[in-house]
């Protein structure tokens, strides 16, 4: 049965290759057309795609999304998920625990709701939210980040503070992970 669905994928996917969608465990998907649209549910999935304006989601865990295309568009809800792009103005955002999200292209947005996420941004004039718990932010100069620290567990857990900073080289450091402590910006080690 599963020979047959891998022939099946195999014929779609050579058919029509930009736009696919999954819910399979273990399973990878690319794309390379312009405005490619991948989704996938299934733990560990792979999804790449590297035409402009792509959409790619996923919502297992231990997923691993990537764009290459300008304005490409990344979402995931699985823990542990793992997102990249490397277009202009790309937009990536994880709501999953322990997510990890960077981008390198210029003007590019990223956000996460949950905690111990870590977002990175490598392109400049790019913009960062974290909303949850425990998040940790490091990008290049002239990048924007928020970060939110919160009070209390499970049902009563609470937002203390919101603190937005740029990174300007100076006072906040070009390449380094900074956490919200006390309502304060710190430098961390990861």
């Amino acid at each position: 049965m599963n020979k047959i669905i891998k022939q099946f994928k195999s014929y779609w996917l050579k058919l029509w290759p930009t736009i696919f969608t999954s819910s399979d465990s273990h399973f990878s998907i690319t794309a390379s057309g312009k405005r490619s649209q991948l989704s996938a549910s299934g733990f560990n999935s792979s999804l790449s795609a590297s035409g402009k304006r792509s959409q790619l989601s996923a919502s297992g865990d231990y997923s691993r999304l990537a764009a290459s295309g300008y304005y490409s568009q990344l979402s995931a809800t699985g823990a542990y998920s793992r997102l990249s792009a490397s277009g202009e103005g790309s937009k990536l955002a994880a709501s999953g625990y322990g997510s990890q999200l960077a981008a390198s292209g210029f003007a590019s947005q990223l956000a996460a709701s949950n905690y111990d996420s870590q977002l990175e941004l490598l392109g400049q004039n790019s913009v960062a939210v974290h909303s949850g718990a425990n998040g940790k932010a490091k990008g290049k100069i002239g990048c924007w980040f928020a970060l939110t620290e919160w009070a209390g567990m499970n049902d009563d857990c609470r937002p203390l503070c919101i603190v937005a900073f740029q990174i300007d080289g100076k006072k906040i450091k070009e390449d380094v992970w900074y956490t919200l402590q006390g309502g304060k910006i710190i430098e961390i080690k990861i």
